[in-house]
């Protein structure tokens, strides 16, 4: 039977070993972040500056208000993740000296609570923050909660409304019709997103920066979406579970617990592949490698 040569590298690995040889200077105080890039290889990693919190802050207010739409480092998208890792990276591009030879890398990893708003008769995102307090975490694991119940009841009403419009359809034509209509629906209103932004030394006055996200529907929420006291019960029994971490998972909710997982019936309705494997437990955590590979290739190509 014929074996694979452990000496033939795949190309990921190929592409993070032609990159190992430059120092990384990290736009982060996280030591996730910091040990997972050791993982992969690189051997001189370092912490930047402390990024100011205004920095993150006031690009997610401005970015929230707008709807996403402008950037000082890209003229396209609207995910906000990606803009205000490309803050970090031009803050310390402007701040501090750094080795030529460098890789400035920058993450970010927040939940986007998709939302109807009815002045507006249209879905609006949230851009949630860190909290710096248990406290506060529990609140955050409300609201994420409360929001997504009030998408749900949104989601069985309008789904309710076009059965009863397309009720003389065939029912083939009239599920498909329906499943279309509702495909925002169907994507529940928690949006996991994680984005990373570089600045290369072959092209320093240029900063990368890629994004992508999980959706997530929880069928438990959604069952519970007409009882209030069971959704405060649910939060109730999350802060419990999370204890301190509520304060150190960028999205709010620690989807890689699997007792949390369990008890929120989760599914994932987008993952993406790389060489065979989920983005996995690291795109919560804060550092989405198949978002990385894209940025180390790009950037090598060019």
């Amino acid at each position: 039977m014929f074996e694979a040569d452990p000496h033939i590298r795949t190309k990921e690995q190929e592409l993070i070993a032609f990159w190992c040889n430059h120092p990384v200077v990290l736009a982060s105080q996280s030591d996730f972040r910091k040990q997972q890039l050791e993982a992969l290889g690189f051997t001189n990693v370092t912490a930047s500056m402390p990024i100011p919190e205004s920095v993150e802050t006031t690009r997610a207010e401005d970015l929230n208000a707008s709807q996403g739409i402008p950037s000082h480092y890209a003229t396209d998208g609207r995910d906000v993740v990606r803009h205000i890792a490309g803050s970090k990276v031009h803050h310390v591009l402007k701040h501090q000296k750094v080795d030529s030879e460098a890789i400035i890398l920058a993450f970010d990893t927040a939940p986007l609570i998709w939302k109807f708003d009815e002045e507006k008769d249209d879905y609006v995102f949230e851009h949630l923050e860190k909290p710096k307090e248990v406290a506060e975490g529990r609140a955050l694991i409300t609201h994420i909660i409360t929001v997504t119940a009030a998408g749900c009841l949104l989601r069985q009403k309008r789904i309710a409304e076009y059965q009863k419009e397309f009720a003389q359809l065939p029912p083939d034509i009239r599920d498909t019709t329906i499943t279309n209509l509702t495909a925002v629906l169907d994507i529940g209103t928690i949006s996991i997103a994680s984005a990373v932004a570089g600045s290369f030394p072959t092209n320093r006055n240029r900063v990368l920066g890629f994004a992508d996200d999980i959706p997530l529907f929880s069928h438990t929420i959604n069952e519970m979406a007409n009882d209030p006291q069971a959704l405060e019960q649910l939060a109730d029994k999350i802060t419990e579970l999370m204890g301190d971490r509520v304060t150190q998972i960028s999205g709010g909710i620690d989807y890689t617990d699997n007792y949390i997982r369990d008890l929120l019936h989760i599914e994932e309705l987008k993952l993406n592949f790389q060489e065979g494997t989920t983005v996995g437990s690291n795109h919560y955590l804060g550092l989405s490698l198949p978002n990385l590979l894209v940025l180390l290739a790009t950037a090598r190509a060019e």
